[in-house]
């Protein structure tokens, strides 16, 4: 069962949290799912019009890209928010209780100062491609409003990231109410 689940009977003072992470879940999941629906798209106009009236969409290649990256930053705060990261579990059993919970911690605030720190470099990388007015080559798509996109989404990693930690840390105390 994944935190997510586990927000669904949040307590009462979490409830708020709770409805607001599953808000920002569902959202970002339509997103996803509309980015998937846009890069079928223009693949099978790209596809169809080349062979069908030898003519494919211009700046297909360019736009797919765009829509990859988009899809990715879409689904990285969802999957950060659910920790459903690929992890490797050599210690998984050697840690239990606090031990556990100081484990996971740790591994959550690691991984909101990196978010933060990459949303921070990545909205610094934006505003010089605004401010050099960067397109991609062939579509002349502006790669700035993407950037600003990928940075918000680094940002809303981070702040899973914190969630996580202060999940983390109390844990074991609700474990012991009874």
């Amino acid at each position: 069962m994944s935190d997510i689940d586990n927000l669904k009977a949040a307590e009462p003072e979490y409830r708020v949290a709770a409805a607001a992470s599953r808000l920002a879940n569902t959202v970002l999941g339509a997103v996803a799912a509309a980015i998937l629906f846009a890069m079928m798209a223009v693949t099978a106009i790209d596809v169809f019009g080349r062979y069908l009236f030898n003519s494919p969409l211009q700046g297909s290649y360019e736009l797919t890209q765009l829509l990859m990256v988009s899809l990715l930053f879409a689904a990285l705060p969802s999957v950060t928010r659910r920790g459903e990261h690929i992890t490797v579990g050599l210690f998984e059993n050697v840690f239990t209780g606090w031990g556990r919970a100081a484990r996971d911690g740790i591994i959550a605030i690691v991984v909101a100062v990196c978010s933060a720190y990459l949303a921070w470099r990545i909205y610094v990388l934006a505003g010089r491609f605004s401010a050099f007015g960067d397109t991609t080559a062939t579509a002349r798509i502006p790669i700035a409003p993407f950037a600003y996109g990928g940075a918000a989404a680094m940002a809303l990693c981070a702040l899973a990231g914190l969630l996580q930690t202060i999940e983390a840390l109390i844990s074991p105390l609700r474990a012991r109410q009874p």
